[in-house]
């Protein structure tokens, strides 16, 4: 009697492993993209104010910040005061609504948030925002310093 050894069934492709690696791909992707919305904010010495109210969403607002040497960023990036007229320019183009926030040290020359505040004005967007920090009871709870 003869034995058969060879097997007829063609191989299977098993789609279970492929499947646990397209799923840790997208939770590395998830947790990359929430980290990087992280970093988005310069950590700013705000200025105190009574009237301060609780800042918008801020996925919605692009965020100028003026650091205590004048130093200008534009959502956690450095640029400087063409490029930052430049950037609000093109966003400006894409959304005439779009909404700026300038964070400014409240160490940081004057001049320098002027300049920030100009190049929001040439870029056309009248949707503009200084942010304080809270302090006092009227005032809703603002960033921390």
């Amino acid at each position: 009697m003869a034995i058969r050894l060879e097997d007829d069934e063609p191989a299977d492709v098993q789609l279970a492993p492929l499947i646990d690696c397209v799923f840790l791909l997208i939770a590395f992707f998830l947790v990359a993209t929430t980290l990087r919305l992280a970093r988005r904010e310069v950590p700013v010495a705000l200025p105190a104010s009574s009237s301060a109210d609780a800042a918008p969403d801020a996925a919605a607002v692009q965020v100028v910040a003026v650091d205590r040497e004048g130093r200008l960023s534009l959502d956690g990036e450095a640029v400087d005061a063409a490029g930052l007229r430049e950037r609000l320019c093109a966003a400006a183009r894409r959304d005439p609504a779009a909404r700026v926030r300038i964070d400014g040290d409240r160490a940081a020359p004057l001049q320098s948030v002027v300049d920030a505040l100009d190049a929001c004005r040439l870029a056309g967007l009248s949707d503009v925002g200084i942010q304080s920090r809270s302090d006092g009871p009227s005032g809703s709870s603002g960033p921390a310093p």
